[in-house]
């Protein structure tokens, strides 16, 4: 699995630590958020970096990505050097992640990435996710069923 955004600092990050477990409870706060290691914590120059998160439950890898401003160019672009004969040896699910945090996180994230009022910016975005996570929740949920569906046709690789 791979959850995508723009930078991979915000709302993948937040997606990656519910799909494994490191935010859970009925209540997740901003201040979760940014006790996470690396929430809030890449840097513009590092987009297009693959980071592994951990192992899901069912024994799927999770990463994260940030695609930049042309995100869904990017992503073409990964998928077709992945569909290179030889290349992609397991498939790979991806999520994006972005369209599940509103307008207000997204100033956060750019204040805090972008401008580098991280003081300010960090926060704002952790609170403005947090309203929001109810929904992102969901959107794991859902990424979860369809790995357990695509493991039905090809189970995940023995990780030693």
């Amino acid at each position: 699995m791979v959850y995508y955004c723009y930078g991979s600092a915000h709302s993948s990050i937040v997606c990656a630590a519910i799909h494994l477990g490191r935010l859970t409870g009925d209540s997740i706060r901003g201040r979760d958020m940014i006790q996470l290691a690396d929430y809030d914590a890449t840097e513009p120059w590092s987009i297009g970096t693959v980071y592994f998160k951990g192992v899901d439950d069912l024994g799927h890898p999770v990463y994260t990505l940030g695609l930049g401003p042309r995100r869904n160019k990017a992503l073409e672009a990964v998928i077709a050097l992945l569909a290179l004969p030889g290349f992609q040896t397991v498939p790979i699910l991806f999520a994006e992640a972005l369209s599940h945090i509103g307008p207000v996180a997204r100033l956060g994230g750019a204040l805090s990435r972008r401008y580098g009022m991280v003081k300010w910016g960090r926060p704002l975005s952790a609170w403005a996710i947090a309203r929001r996570i109810d929904e992102m929740r969901s959107f794991v949920d859902r990424v979860r069923e369809a790995e357990r569906r695509a493991a039905i046709d090809a189970p995940a690789p023995v990780l030693s």
